[in-house]
């Protein structure tokens, strides 16, 4: 081998020693950053933005990896946690999902009130309600001598929130058996919430009747009241 041939070999083998030196290096460089951040997790980032009160789909969403002691402690890390919920403020896309960030969708729709009244769990099907059901409201009142018994619908498809448990005592128009109350709230328009006031008030009694979740039909106005003698009578209140 003459000495150019050498000076080759030696600068070869000065190379792979460097290089391996280099490889050495940036193994110890990367086993010593993961030392220090630690393992790592999947998480929920969002990919568009999410408007305030708005829903949040499943594919508004991506699963991301970031160091574990990066990730917020209450994380959202599955897809699935996101369904059925909306933002509670506006999020810009790239947010890291947490607990509290996502909410229920409100009670209450715009321009609706919630209302409760107490129900006779023993003339109607108050003891069989439960949140989310649709019922109608019937009322039925003693009459006067100017006026005959009735019994009328009050609020048609009322969505009820939520059912307490019952109780003993008198509605407020003094329920004429005094048996177990109901109290049942609902989401109904301010107009309707005036009607249910109006009726627990002044009523003899509160029933409720249910309804098929598909069923959209309102009550038609002629078949709303009934009185003794008459048929279906025409609409009061």
């Amino acid at each position: 081998m003459n000495p150019r041939q050498r000076r080759g070999a030696l600068l070869i083998a000065l190379a792979a020693v460097g290089a391996a030196g280099v490889l050495v290096w940036v193994a110890r460089f990367v086993a010593d950053v993961e030392d220090q951040v630690g393992p790592s997790v999947q998480v929920l980032r969002l990919s568009v933005p999410a408007p305030a009160h708005q829903p949040v789909p499943p594919t508004a969403v991506e699963t991301v990896t970031v160091p574990q002691r990066w990730a917020p402690p209450a994380a959202l890390r599955r897809a699935t946690e996101v369904n059925g919920l909306v933002a509670a403020a506006a999020l810009p896309a790239g947010t890291l999902l947490q607990a509290g960030m996502l909410v229920p969708p409100p009670a209450l729709r715009a321009g609706q009130r919630e209302i409760t009244v107490l129900v006779d769990a023993g003339t109607g099907v108050a003891s069989s309600v439960a949140p989310g059901m649709v019922v109608d409201v019937f009322a039925t009142f003693a009459g006067s001598p100017e006026q005959a018994p009735q019994a009328r619908v009050v609020v048609d498809r009322a969505r009820v929130l939520a059912v307490g448990a019952a109780e003993a005592g008198e509605a407020p128009a003094a329920a004429m058996a005094g048996g177990e109350l109901v109290p049942v709230t609902f989401a109904v328009s301010v107009e309707e919430s005036l009607r249910v006031a109006y009726v627990e008030s002044f009523a003899t009694k509160v029933r409720l009747a249910l309804r098929a979740p598909d069923d959209t039909a309102p009550v038609p106005s002629a078949s709303r009241s009934y009185g003794p003698g008459s048929g279906t009578v025409a609409e009061g209140t």
